[in-house]
């Protein structure tokens, strides 16, 4: 876990990858990294132009691709394109059983007990707050700069709640 970590920490660029199920995961992973650091963009893997994002992209882009059981045949194709173009990927999955596990430069696994059936997010979401905690921790002042300046965009576009405003 601390190789992905340092990974996540080290990384100029980092595209959070899923498809369908996964989506979630990837969607939430890649929303709460935004919250510690810059860099980040989202794909859903079922869209054809993360194949056109990933083709373009640095060289020292970091993939994490997101794979649930079934396992879309859309996150294999992108994860041995990205090893193709030299990417660095790290895949968390459910399983020892994901078909991708072995593309990966990092993989992280996140045992699902449950038939796959609607998904079990317990132990995936679990292990993404752990990473972008442990993230969050080796950011330093960094850190709070970039939440300094989230914040402040958050107060002049209106974008959050404000118990000031009601008094």
């Amino acid at each position: 876990m601390d190789r992905v970590v340092s990974l996540l920490h080290h990384s100029p660029q980092i595209y959070v990858v899923g498809s369908r199920l996964s989506y979630t995961f990837a969607y939430y992973m890649g929303w709460s990294l935004t919250k510690v650091r810059g860099g980040i963009q989202i794909f859903k893997g079922s869209d054809k132009t993360t194949l056109d994002w990933l083709t373009i992209s640095p060289a020292d882009v970091l993939v994490v691709l997101i794979a649930v059981s079934r396992y879309p045949n859309d996150l294999i194709r992108l994860a041995k394109l990205a090893k193709r173009l030299g990417q660095r990927l790290v895949v968390l999955t459910d399983s020892t059983a994901c078909p991708i596990t072995h593309e990966a430069d990092e993989s992280l696994i996140a045992p699902s007990p449950h038939i796959p059936l609607i998904g079990s997010p317990t132990a995936l979401s679990c292990l993404i707050n752990y990473l972008v905690i442990k993230l969050a921790s080796r950011r330093g002042s960094d850190l709070k700069k970039h939440q300094e300046k989230l914040e402040q965009s958050y107060w002049e576009n209106d974008v959050l709640f404000n118990m000031k405003k009601l008094a």
